[in-house]
């Protein structure tokens, strides 16, 4: 069997897809991943479905070569980009809560993102990571990325529909964060309220010296109970992300 040069651009068309994607994918985008398991994880995927891969119409000129590696990388971000807006807005949520319990300032090493998160968002980041496992989100990202070569051919992308797109999720992103976040919210309200009355009632009380035990003891009893639905709800957000991905690709489609 005679390799051209064109199944050898396949190969390398597929390259840049899937190193996109593994840039923005939870867990493998940490820079705690050494960047020889994520290249030996490229290479892998690259082998596995580079023979699915189309080839690509002949390029003689470098300026038409990097051009085509520049759109299939940027095609792997935009696929990886719709797992970090919902991770997003699950640490968004995090920190939400975390304020109203009053561990604002209680900052630790978030291990995703190598960045320092309230300790409720990193908490929430990792449950997150837990529920796409649970919810198949790897499997529905290998798909996507055979679909992606059926649906859109090597330079064939379009970005513009898939750009107006991720910027209306990204507003849902702060929708999602508020959804989550809500049960917590409602019961701080209700705790603020009850303080409030208890410090007009009762003048001699340190209602400072009382309020932040209380605000941990009601956030971690919002939390016991709002835990088992956030995952429920978090198994379908990514539960939708096949379809998701879905019509990304068909947005994508030029």
């Amino acid at each position: 069997m005679v390799i051209g040069l064109n199944d050898i651009m396949a190969y390398f068309v597929a390259f840049m897809r899937v190193s996109g994607i593994i840039l923005f994918l939870p867990i493998l985008s940490s820079k705690n991943v050494p960047w020889q398991s994520k290249m030996l994880l490229v290479l892998l995927t690259t082998l596995l479905i580079g023979p699915f891969v189309p080839k690509p119409k002949p390029l003689n000129e470098f300026g038409e070569i990097f051009r085509l590696f520049l759109k299939e990388f940027a095609l792997g971000l935009f696929i990886g980009f719709i797992t970090r807006l919902l991770f997003g807005a699950i640490e968004m949520a995090g920190q939400i809560m975390g304020f109203g319990m009053g561990f604002g300032l209680s900052e630790i090493l978030d291990p995703t993102g190598e960045t320092q998160l309230p300790l409720l968002g990193t908490f929430f980041a990792l449950f997150g990571i837990m529920i796409f496992f649970c919810a198949d989100g790897p499997y529905w990202y290998i798909k996507a990325l055979h679909e992606s070569f059926c649906i859109i051919s090597p330079e064939g992308a379009e970005f513009l529909k898939a750009s107006r797109d991720l910027l209306v999720r990204g507003s849902l992103l702060y929708e999602i964060a508020l959804k989550v976040a809500s049960p917590l919210l409602a019961l701080n309200l209700l705790l603020y309220l009850g303080l409030a009355v208890m410090g007009r009632a009762f003048p001699q009380l340190n209602i400072f010296l009382i309020s932040l035990p209380l605000q941990v003891g009601v956030g971690l009893l919002g939390m016991g109970i709002v835990l088992p639905y956030l995952g429920a709800f978090l198994g379908r957000l990514f539960g939708h992300l096949g379809e998701d991905l879905l019509r990304l690709l068909i947005l994508m489609k030029g």
